[in-house]
């Protein structure tokens, strides 16, 4: 439950971090506490899919037994070299393809 406050608290404490001026965060806020409408939720699914994808899959990767785990790391450690390449490739590739559309700033260089 500590885990999930702090996370929470700290990803609330970034709005300061990210907002021009304390309208902006006035409005992210209000959008945050009382702009929910439950029929954009279809629209948001499929918009952000791969997105859901891949958290969803980072979260059955997590929960897989560790007998599991060990056993598909001692395969891909056993594969051949050009197997192991293979794996690399793809998973660059699909790192590539979630990438951001523009160089985002670091977030304290406003300061």
């Amino acid at each position: 439950m500590g885990i999930f406050v702090t996370f929470h608290i700290v990803c609330l404490a970034w709005i300061y971090f990210r907002a021009k001026s304390m309208d902006d965060i006035y409005e992210v806020m209000n959008q945050i506490a009382y702009s929910w409408n439950i029929k954009l939720l279809p629209e948001i699914l499929y918009a952000y899919a791969g997105i859901f994808t891949v958290i969803f899959i980072g979260f059955v990767v997590h929960w897989l037994p560790s007998k599991l785990k060990e056993w598909y790391r001692g395969t891909f450690i056993r594969s051949p070299w050009f197997v192991k390449a293979l794996v690399c490739v793809a998973v660059i590739f699909i790192i590539y393809q979630f990438r951001t559309a523009g160089a985002q700033p670091f977030i304290y260089f406003q300061f």
